[in-house]
């Protein structure tokens, strides 16, 4: 809830309006508005909710007219009907293509109030040797921290969507898969004295590289995207030592919160 009201002051801020209220829609509706088919699943249901309400209502309202009754309780029949037809095509889609679930659409991104800009070698210097810049975009949309009342483990880049991904440092890929309560598509890179990073919201992982596949700092591994939970296109990076997060920005205190994920 607290992103709907954010979303409303980046509007009144000088910001685009309509991204603005796009945003703050997105953030309040659960699945938000750049999942198209989730939405019209949500919204459709919605509809039907209120359609048995209000037909209830006129059901119970006109107990002396046979025919009104008759009327309401057909409307009710009918939205009950629809709210199955919807329940049960859902339940068909996400078991024969549940990749029609993780569809996105970008929304028309907006600068974030708090949102600053940083430039090359800003990331801390680790053991490991100092780290690449992970995308060509500069812009922190989504600082380390508490954010909304949880942890967010990394920071936001601000990309476009198809912008190259490229490691941090020489590793090994160790995970590569979908979220899709937070990262989306998302790898991650095993380095050495306990060090990993994490690469989040990723466009696809068809052409990505491998688990088990060596990469060297600075080398391609995926496309930025919008995948899981995710308003806007950009780049959900982060540095974890033994599972901990770390700040990956330079000045700022290294451990983080908890190990759970965020995005």
């Amino acid at each position: 809830m607290a992103n709907f009201f954010i979303g409303i002051a980046e509007a009144a801020n000088g910001m685009t309006s309509s991204s603005g209220i796009l945003q703050a829609l997105d953030s309040l509706i659960p699945g938000g508005l750049s999942n198209l088919f989730v939405f019209a699943w949500e919204l459709g249901g919605f509809i039907a909710f209120l359609i048995i309400v209000w037909a209830g209502f006129q059901y119970t309202l006109r107990a002396n007219n046979p025919a009104a009754r008759l009327r309401s309780r057909n409307m009710i029949i009918e939205a009950a009907w629809g709210l199955g037809i919807l329940a049960t095509s859902y339940i068909i889609i996400s078991t024969i293509n549940p990749d029609l679930l993780q569809f996105k659409i970008d929304l028309p991104s907006i600068p974030k109030l708090s949102e600053g800009s940083v430039g090359s070698g800003d990331l801390i210097q680790l053991p490991i040797g100092q780290l690449a810049w992970p995308t060509q975009g500069r812009q922190i949309t989504s600082p380390f921290g508490m954010r909304d009342g949880r942890m967010h483990n990394g920071i936001d880049i601000g990309v476009n969507s198809g912008t190259p991904v490229y490691a941090a440092a020489d590793g090994v890929v160790s995970y590569a898969g979908y979220d899709s309560d937070g990262y989306g598509n998302y790898i991650i890179l095993e380095h050495s004295s306990g060090y990993t990073t994490l690469y989040g919201h990723l466009l696809s992982l068809g052409s990505a590289v491998d688990v088990g596949e060596e990469v060297a700092r600075g080398q391609q591994i995926a496309l930025s995207g919008s995948t899981g939970r995710s308003s806007g296109p950009h780049l959900h990076f982060e540095i974890r030592l033994n599972n901990n997060p770390i700040n990956p920005l330079a000045g700022a205190p290294s451990f983080g919160g908890s190990s759970g994920d965020s995005n």
